[in-house]
């Protein structure tokens, strides 16, 4: 029997879904033919420039102006291209000679929808078009890193069996030559003191303060000073201004002195310690800086020396920022235990660290330390035997106690001999791990030093040692205090007369410290508050840049910037942000007041910078001063739920500002309270700006729901470099940008047209560039389609927590905050309840799925008009649950197994699957992507947040998007992971063809497309909309858009910050502050190392360069002076400097005085 209706029906949808799509080409075009128009001014104008030059005799400009042109001049040629070809270069094209006057819009689109694809005008159009495409810009990469050692084939040979090592459990039974010993260079012992700070843990970072760490800088500060032998080492900026407010002078110019003089030194000088695995990048730069500008400010010290002993796992982006900053050397220590031993038995724990990226270039080289034991404590540091280090560690004569069962004694004449060999003898096996006989020896753990019988008891006992053991010339030991620049400095002078440092590339990742206890959880603990870290960032980074300009304009124009009395709150959020990025910070391992301590403090630090974006934004569009309310960022934030959007009412007017340094065409969404709502641009312009009007839609009792109050109203915009644009939002009764919707199940929408989804076909949304397919049933990815298909099946899994492993001889542990112990592999989270609505409008599509009940999931997938790329949401709530993790899973016909994540959101590693590790040794770090891929597709998933990423089968990339867990995983935490919250995660899916043969037989590094570059950018630094009211009278004044840039920044350069340098704080009584900005500021850059496979055309408008970038003709207020400098403005050049030439990869900052 045939159902006739059925058909008829089917019919009717086919030819909707045809005028749909047709409507959907007709406004691409109107989109590139508007842009055809201002690219043909801009090339205009460089005509002009280039005339200009030749008449001041620059021939070598005036030729690059003319190959420009001819580069992009039509060629003359036949046939009609596709209108996906048309659109998919359409940021590369000039317009058709015939359309140069207004566009001749009209007659294009007609000519489409009547099918004359190949009249004069769309042919010219299109092959402008195909001349177009940008050249890649870092063809000269590199893939990998000239040197002897390299992790990912250490990986490869290292057994990962774990034996029983006797004494040393990780190692084995170390013995040397005693006769040998004495004919031998002399052993150089540097004896270190240090006291390893957390700025939370277990208490809040004030908290520690005052219990502790003041008292330990306060005893600093009386006990060397009465011992002049004694020294110290510091690296806890927080901590170190926190102390300097409260002190007085008096104090201040004491502790100054024993920092001249080398006895105290402040290694590494950042603000905190930083995680190494979740931390951004911009985050880890800024929070030096913090730390930098307070030693410059208040001391005049400057950190050569990198100290990072507690972060659960190291990266080599720490020790390239560290070099660019101008330091030189690096002390390491939690490295996976088999990695330990198998650069110990080589006698390689000391190394030339070179980044992925240098090829034979020694530019990036840092010369590092690592410590070859389970820990940085006393009892693991003199010598492989913890049960006799224990004993050197002599606070614990009077606390603590050591756990071997054997304690401290006094040192005294009478056994200072028998106890002196004991310790030399730990010092000599200690130095069989490293080539040149100097080690270095830790003296110190987590808070010490924190009383005056500690420093006494270390001092009078390690003295009397020292004196015996230099004494004795059999031991042929030179034993002392010492600092890290001590010790290196011995340390280069016996590599340049002895043995030269092997050359090591990689990182560290994933670490344990005993047994099978990877300690991969804490790439994913905390979600919420990982979210809630790249919101500051985000905020934080336009802020600076907003803060910067208006200041720069202000002192320009003599016109008062009312928002730089706002200076100090900009400071407290930096320092909120800085303090996060702590190992138990943005990791996710601090306990649950402690963290929400931390968030307090971010959400503060997002409210400060919403009020100087808005102050700034007025005085740089010149909003007039004295109106009753300001302009507000569209956005609430809480320290407890998730950002809520503010209801815009029509009347408002909405500025948009861009904080990357190229220009973006985007859709944005802001909700209004009227389904009647439409945006336009200011004054009495014609032009249409598209847009769509839609329900915002929730989940609430297990059932889609539309907001009764609320609207999303999305519309197209357009937004230069550092620029505003203006909209105004007003009611119209128009309803020809009003959504449709199709749902799984019943729904009702009052305002919008709402069917039943025809579950006889897959669900289809495409665009010119992008088509994705989604099983009917379920509402979830099956396919995407660029060039060709490929099959991308998303579902989501979790995973349980073990029980004990009674097999482990030292006593096992469960999976916790730190830990991720997995009972095995993952379950299915069953997807047969799914229920969805499937959003049609003309700008954006979307999938919005209720999905698993145990996870309260829900997942929304959008695709733009102009998107080449998914965007992908997921809201996961498991507080019903326990145990439990919870994952996304992609699985691809991709065949090769290559497999990259990136290493803080800074460079793409290549990872390798290895049989003999277990599950959670799989999972990485993924602070911003990774990606997969063959020698013909690439698929990447870059993310806004850190989590943890496993490609557990070839073609899989799975990533954990949270974790609660009921119990303590004996890591010191104390306490299981329970304070879990509804949180989010947000993703761009892009997929790619690639085209010719990779540069490398066995690459260990990739790098993204531009185009995928650009989408992590917009995906971290997301549009700035701010919503107010204007009278019509004021409205006249302000212009429609503006930029604070002349030019746009090169497509392959990122502006990472500009940032407003401070005077010294002025310290009050009672710890108050005072800061007042400088008349300068820090300019930081990176050049992108950019995958030159990839056909993915780059939409942006910009233009690609060789690195080279002039600061002065950057800017429309022109800089007074530019000065080079090292990364965090450490060291800043006297000679002025005009313009810089960038490396790929390179991070460069100047110093720009206005």
């Amino acid at each position: 029997m045939v159902d006739s209706s059925a058909s008829r029906r089917q019919a009717i949808y086919k030819e909707q879904h045809d005028i749909e799509k047709l409507r959907e080409k007709i406004a691409h075009l109107e989109i590139q033919l508007e842009e055809n128009d201002k690219y043909v001014v801009k090339l205009k104008q460089k005509l002009d420039d280039a005339v200009q030059e030749e008449q001041g005799h620059n021939i070598d400009q005036l030729e690059h102006v003319e190959n420009q042109q001819k580069q992009l001049a039509p060629p003359v040629s036949s046939g009609s291209p596709s209108p996906k070809a048309v659109d998919s270069n359409r940021e590369q094209i000039l317009p058709p000679k015939e359309n140069q006057g207004g566009g001749n819009k009209v007659q294009v689109v007609q000519n489409f929808l009547a099918g004359k694809e190949g009249a004069s005008s769309a042919m010219a159009f299109a092959n402008i078009v195909s001349s177009g495409k940008l050249v890649c810009p870092t063809k000269d990469v590199n893939y990998h890193a000239d040197g002897d050692i390299q992790m990912l084939h250490a990986y490869e040979t290292i057994p990962f069996d774990n034996p029983d090592g006797g004494v040393w459990k990780q190692g084995w039974d170390v013995k040397y030559d005693k006769e040998k010993i004495k004919q031998e260079k002399k052993l150089e012992v540097v004896v270190i003191p240090h006291s390893h700070d957390d700025p939370g843990w277990l208490k809040t970072f004030e908290g520690y303060f005052e219990d502790q760490t003041k008292h330990i800088l306060d005893g600093m500060v009386e006990h060397l000073n009465r011992t002049p032998d004694m020294k110290f080492i510091y690296a806890e900026m927080s901590f170190f201004e926190l102390w300097w407010s409260q002190i007085n002078d008096e104090i201040r110019n004491k502790a100054r002195k024993l920092i001249e003089s080398g006895q105290v030194e402040i290694v590494t000088g950042g603000w905190v310690m930083t995680d190494e695995a979740n931390s951004h990048y911009f985050s880890t730069v800024m929070e030096m800086i913090e730390g930098h500008e307070f030693l410059l400010n208040q001391i005049g010290f400057k950190p050569s020396n990198h100290w990072s002993i507690d972060p659960f796992g190291i990266s080599p982006t720490l020790a390239y920022i560290m070099k660019q900053s101008n330091m030189s050397h690096a002390a390491i220590q939690r490295v996976h235990y088999s990695v330990k031993k198998y650069l110990a038995q080589q006698r390689n724990l000391e190394f030339t660290w070179r980044q992925l990226w240098a090829g034979k270039s020694d530019v990036t080289d840092m010369k590092t330390h690592m410590f070859p034991f389970y820990s940085y404590d006393v009892p693991h540091t003199c010598g492989p035997e913890p049960a006799i280090c224990c004993q050197f560690d002599f606070k614990r004569l009077t606390s603590i106690g050591c756990p071997w069962g054997k304690a401290p004694e006094v040192i005294t004449p009478g056994n200072v001999a028998q106890r002196g060999q004991m310790l030399a003898d730990q010092y000599r096996k200690k130095a069989q791990l490293y080539k040149n006989n100097v080690i270095l020896v830790p003296l110190g753990d987590d808070f010490r030093y924190d009383s005056l019988t500690e420093w006494n008891d270390q001092y009078k006992n390690y003295k009397m040692l020292f004196d015996y053991m230099n004494s004795n010339k059999d031991l042929n030991i030179n034993a002392r205090f010492g600092t890290l620049h001590d010790y290196f400095t011995l340390l280069e002078k016996r590599i340049s007369e002895d043995k030269p440092l092997s050359i090591l590339s990689g990182d560290f990742f994933t670490y344990a410290d005993r047994d099978d206890h990877y300690w991969s959880g804490y790439f994913t603990s905390r979600p919420f508050y990982k979210h809630m870290d790249r919101t500051v960032q985000h905020y934080l980074r336009t802020a600076d840049i907003l803060f910067s300009l208006a200041n720069w304009k202000a002192n320009n124009s003599g016109v008062k910037f009312t928002g730089e009395d706002l200076y100090d709150n900009l400071v407290t959020a930096r320092r909120a942000m800085s303090l996060f990025q702590h190992h138990d910070g943005v990791t996710g391992t601090a306990r649950d007041h402690v963290v929400i301590d931390y968030g307090e403090k971010m959400v503060t630090a997002i409210n400060n910078c919403k009020q100087i974006i808005s102050k700034a934004t007025e005085y740089l569009m010149k909003f007039p001063p004295t109106r009753e309310q300001g302009l507000k960022i569209d956005e609430e934030h809480f320290v407890d739920k998730l950002p809520q959007k503010v209801v815009s009412e029509d009347g408002s007017v909405v500025v948009v500002f861009n904080p990357l340094g190229q220009p973006r065409q985007e859709v944005v969404c802001i909700n209004v309270n009227s389904w009647k709502s439409r945006v336009g641009l200011p004054g009495e312009s014609n032009t249409e700006i598209l847009q769509q009007i839609g329900p915002v839609l929730q989940v609430i009792d297990n059932k889609i729901v539309a907001d009764k109050d609320r609207f999303e109203l999305c519309f197209l915009a357009e937004i230069q470099a550092l620029g505003f644009a203006r909209f105004n939002i007003f009611e119209a009764d128009d309803v020809a940008n009003k959504v449709k919707l199709r749902s799984s199940s019943e729904f009702e929408s009052q305002y919008f047209e709402t069917k039943l989804v025809d579950k006889s076909t897959d669900i289809i949304i495409e665009n010119s560039h992008l088509k994705a397919s989604f099983d009917v049933n379920t509402g979830l990815l099956k396919t995407l389609k660029e060039e060709s298909e490929l099959d991308v099946e998303l579902s989501f899994v979790h995973y349980g927590a073990r029980k004990h492993n009674r097999s482990f001889t030292g006593g096992d542990s469960l999976a916790g905050a730190y830990l991720f112990l997995p009972d095995g592999k993952a379950r299915p989270l069953s997807s047969s309840d799914n229920s969805y609505i499937f959003v049609n409008g003309p700008i954006r599509k979307t999938i919005f799925v209720k999905g698993p009940q145990e996870a309260q999931l829900v997942h929304v997938v959008n695709l733009d008009v102009n998107a080449q790329s998914l965007y992908i949401t997921n809201l996961v709530n498991i507080t019903t649950q326990a145990n439990f993790e919870v994952a996304m899973r992609l699985k691809t016909s991709i065949k090769e197994d290559n497999f990259f994540s990136d290493l803080n959101a800074f460079q793409m590693i290549r990872r390798k699957r290895f049989a003999k590790l277990p599950l959670q040794a799989q999972y990485y770090p993924m602070p911003g992507s990774a990606f997969i891929e063959d020698s013909n597709k690439r698929l990447s998933l870059l993310g806004r947040q850190a989590l943890g990423v496993a490609s557990l089968e070839p073609g899989w990339i799975e990533v954990m998007l949270d974790r609660r867990l009921n119990q303590d995983d004996d890591r010191g935490l104390a306490q299981g992971v329970l304070d879990n919250k509804r949180t989010e995660s947000q993703f761009f899916l892009l997929l790619e063809t690639l085209s010719g043969q990779p540069p490398d037989n066995d690459p260990t590094i990739g790098y993204h497309s531009l185009p995928a570059h650009h989408l992590s950018l917009a995906l971290h630094y997301p549009l700035s909309i701010l919503v107010g009211q204007i009278d019509h009278a004021a409205s006249s004044e302000i212009p429609a858009s503006t930029s604070l840039l002349a030019q746009a920044y090169p497509c392959d350069i990122h502006p990472i910050a500009i940032r407003t340098l401070s005077q010294p704080t002025i310290y009050g009584p009672g710890g108050t502050r005072s800061t007042k900005p400088q008349s300068s500021s820090g300019m930081v850059l990176h050049r992108l190392g950019v995958e030159c496979r990839s056909k993915k055309e780059l939409l942006t408008k910009c233009e690609t360069s060789d690195g080279k970038i002039s600061i002065k003709s950057q800017f429309v207020e022109k800089p007074k002076t530019v000065h080079d400098s090292s990364l965090t403005l450490m060291y800043v050049s006297d000679k002025e400097t005009d313009s810089l030439l960038l490396n790929p990869m390179e991070l460069k900052t100047v110093k720009i005085s206005f």
